[in-house]
């Protein structure tokens, strides 16, 4: 408390430091309580990430007595936060170049988009493969599903039988043979999932 009683507030943090929050300091001498996250310049520590609250200590006539000035250290809080923008742009890039293969490879593949089976879809391949229009449902947990029937050895599958269906509930499905059908059609497309 004896370092810091007494001297200027530019002189306890350095000019620098005093630079950048000297316009915070001044909206809080008016009155304002101020919060924000910036890096400081401390010219005794070097930059550091804080997050700042001034509050103006305000007298019954209005007139602002002081400033309470509560000051964190969110260095981590800033590093993680700059990590998971990394990883995050990173899964984008993963995210484009799937979305790249899916949509130009030549063979049929499709794609859950939940987790719960409720929406299926099929790259341009497999729609061309199966005669179905672009963009349509191929869960057959929904209403507007594209009308096709699975079959394995000649016998529909039940829901709960489907490849997809099974990944779901954790299983392996590999090199399970099964013809695809739309329905009220006669020709169907044999595939290997």
């Amino acid at each position: 408390a004896d370092q810091i009683l007494g001297r200027p507030d530019k002189e306890i943090i350095g000019a620098e430091a005093w630079r950048s929050v000297s316009p915070y300091l001044l909206r809080a001498r008016a009155g304002e309580t101020v919060g924000f996250d910036q890096q400081i310049p401390y010219g005794s520590g070097g930059p550091r990430w804080v997050h700042a609250t001034y509050l103006p200590n305000i007298d019954a006539h209005g007139h602002v007595g002081g400033i309470v000035v509560h000051v964190i250290d969110i260095a981590e809080r800033v590093s993680s936060e700059q990590k998971i923008t990394l990883l995050n742009q990173r899964l984008q890039r993963r995210v484009q170049e799937m979305q790249v293969i899916f949509n130009t490879v030549p063979i049929g593949l499709s794609i859950a988009d939940r987790a719960d089976g409720k929406h299926i879809r099929g790259n341009a391949a497999l729609e061309q493969m199966l005669g179905l229009p672009a963009n349509s449902e191929l869960s057959m947990r929904q209403h507007t599903f594209a009308g096709i029937c699975v079959m394995h050895n000649g016998v529909e599958l039940a829901t709960e039988d489907l490849p997809m269906e099974r990944a779901f509930r954790g299983e392996t499905v590999s090199n399970q043979i099964l013809e695809i059908a739309r329905a009220g059609q006669g020709q169907a497309a044999t595939v290997l999932c």
